[in-house]
């Protein structure tokens, strides 16, 4: 199998991201910088209430809730609507919440969308490239990448210098939710995948130390065996004999390209 990043499939209305990789916070989109004059987006300290403000506690209560699709219902429904104020910073009030709710549903063509058809003085901002990156990582399966860029996004909603410290606590909680949630998918994926699977290529994958890898597996009813490192599924969660592998500890870096493999070729027929 190819380790050729995945890709989304193109259409005139969605043209696939670029390899996370390279695209930083730092820098714009080559073709913006090309066609377009650098505008920065109007901001939200200036005082000005947008229809993004009035949208935004209902979306903090949803969040709350943990309930990512009628984030998205009410975004998509909403945001349309709003005319006038298409590149105030405040959208972010809107797109940031709608952006992670459908990374934490695995929905991550609208996800795509709904970051490209923000104006370009928008896709400038460091948290539209914070999401983009994490978008992008999560589409390629680029599994150290999601925890780096996750990592990232906080950052950028950090105080003092981030513009609304309600949004920075909604892309907090939103982002701990996605990771967790990540984390438990790829879990399930290597487990129907693997009957033995190496300790530390799961703590690559869950970018967690072996205590943490250890107590979250063993919850999960997977067994340790000390003498060879490796963890093991319980016999429930596996697919038929036939499919069944067992990741050698041979070569640690063909390992985990291995499972990268398998469990992304996996999740993309799920």
């Amino acid at each position: 199998m190819s380790n050729a990043p995945l890709t989304p499939p193109a259409s005139e209305n969605d043209v696939p991201p670029v390899h996370a990789e390279q695209q930083t916070p730092s820098s714009a989109p080559a073709e913006h910088e090309q066609s377009t004059p650098s505008v920065a987006p109007e901001s939200s300290r200036s005082g000005l209430v947008t229809p993004y403000h009035q949208l935004f506690p209902s979306l903090v209560n949803l969040a709350v809730q943990g309930n990512y699709a009628e984030i998205i219902q009410t975004v998509e429904e909403r945001e349309f609507n709003m005319f006038g104020n298409e590149g105030h910073e405040s959208r972010f009030l809107a797109i940031a919440p709608l952006v992670l709710s459908y990374l934490n549903v695995n929905n991550l063509p609208p996800a795509h969308h709904a970051l490209i058809r923000l104006p370009d003085a928008l896709q400038r901002h460091p948290l539209y490239h914070a999401l983009f990156n994490l978008l992008a990582a999560t589409w390629e399966h680029s599994y150290t990448n999601i925890y780096a860029y996750s990592e990232q996004l906080v950052s950028v909603v950090q105080p003092p210098g981030f513009f609304d410290i309600s949004l920075a606590a909604v892309v907090k909680g939103l982002v701990h939710a996605f990771i967790e949630s990540f984390r438990k998918r790829t879990l399930a994926l290597l487990s129907k995948s693997y009957t033995s699977v190496p300790l530390e290529v799961v703590q690559s994958y869950l970018s967690m130390p072996a205590d943490l890898v250890l107590e979250t597996v063993q919850r999960l009813n997977w067994t340790f065996d000390q003498s060879s490192l490796n963890l093991s599924p319980p016999l429930t969660a596996r697919l038929a004999p036939q499919t069944n592998r067992t990741a050698s500890c041979a070569s640690t870096l063909g390992t985990f390209n291995d499972v990268a493999n398998a469990v992304a070729s996996l999740e993309g027929a799920l």
